[in-house]
């Protein structure tokens, strides 16, 4: 008989998905392999090729996932938690009584729950956005605090985070809880100089800083703020560089528009609208002087934390997990 392999079995979402939670489960993924193990990525939203997908917003995807988690073999589970993944609910609705909307959510929490009691010690997971809005009726709150008490291990990034979930969601014991370097899985992508990257990416070389906001465009992110605070006409030389792209949707759209026309304002601003891969994501990094994140909200910054892998300088908004993670930052 062949012998059975135990896998590695990541659930999260993965590229090619615009998403930060993808790239970093995908760096993950790469990580695990490269120790010599089988990786099986479950992917939750999107169907990808090569990948397993289960959407959690249907009782079909919620059942075939379940079943596929019985009949696999595994030494490790590593569940990504967004609650857009898990509880996503309907654009323009409230948190009012839906029945359909009730069940399905019973469902969802079912299928979470089962995958940390099957996990047991040998499951984790990785809370990098999850809703504290006091808005949140004690039911829901019940219901999402007892099925991520399922896992045996969460992991946060930053203590703050920790303590604002520990202290929002019933039946979440700080036992359980740990604290994990947001880069532990990174590796660059990119092994040259600053000088370098710089010249493959046609970049004069200026006599002051080049600062750089980079990452995907939406409201949250604040892009437009690093913009209209950049001096104009400046004689330093300084210039701020503001990549990325949007999702697509009528958000996503509405806040390219935005940067793009701001950004025409300023003759130190340049605006450019591209899909990165990983290798030219990391190479504008590398030729930053200067990492600029000024984020709204934010538990936590997989940018934050590319940046810093490259000894790049941060300067980043007043937000209470920034302070945390990054104490040397601007």
């Amino acid at each position: 008989m062949p012998k059975l392999v135990k896998h590695t079995l990541i659930v999260s979402t993965f590229p090619p998905s615009r998403c930060g939670i993808a790239s970093y489960a995908e760096e993950q993924a790469r990580f695990v392999e490269k120790q010599h193990d089988h990786v099986v990525r479950v992917n939750l939203l999107e169907q990808h090729k090569r990948k397993e997908t289960f959407i959690f917003s249907t009782s079909l995807g919620i059942r075939d996932f379940l079943i596929r988690l019985s009949r696999t073999r595994f030494r490790k589970l590593s569940v990504h938690y967004a609650d857009r993944f898990f509880f996503p609910w309907p654009k323009n609705r409230s948190y009012g009584f839906h029945w359909k909307n009730t069940i399905l959510r019973a469902l969802q929490s079912i299928g979470l729950s089962y995958m940390g009691l099957m996990a047991g010690r040998w499951g984790e997971i990785i809370i990098h956005e999850i809703s504290t809005d006091s808005r949140m009726p004690t039911a829901v709150r019940f219901v999402r605090g007892f099925s991520i008490s399922c896992f045996r291990k969460m992991v946060f990034h930053s203590g703050v985070h920790l303590d604002e979930v520990i202290s929002f969601y019933p039946f979440l014991k700080r036992r359980r809880a740990c604290i994990a370097d947001h880069h532990r899985f990174m590796q660059r992508n990119f092994p040259g100089t600053q000088a370098q990257a710089q010249a493959q990416l046609s970049i004069p070389t200026f006599s002051a800083s080049l600062v750089l906001c980079i990452g995907f465009w939406n409201q949250s992110k604040g892009f437009e703020d690093a913009i209209e605070a950049f001096p104009n006409n400046d004689q330093s030389g300084s210039i701020l560089y503001v990549i990325g792209s949007p999702k697509n949707d009528a958000e996503g759209k509405a806040c390219a528009e935005n940067l793009i026309a701001l950004g025409s304002l300023k003759s130190q601003v340049i605006v450019l609208q591209k899909d990165l891969n990983d290798e030219e994501f990391d190479r504008w990094i590398q030729a930053a002087d200067m990492v600029l994140l000024p984020y709204r909200t934010i538990s936590s910054s997989g940018v934050a934390a590319r940046a810093s892998l490259y000894g790049k300088k941060l300067i980043l908004r007043d937000l209470p997990a920034f302070r945390e993670e990054y104490p040397e930052a601007v």
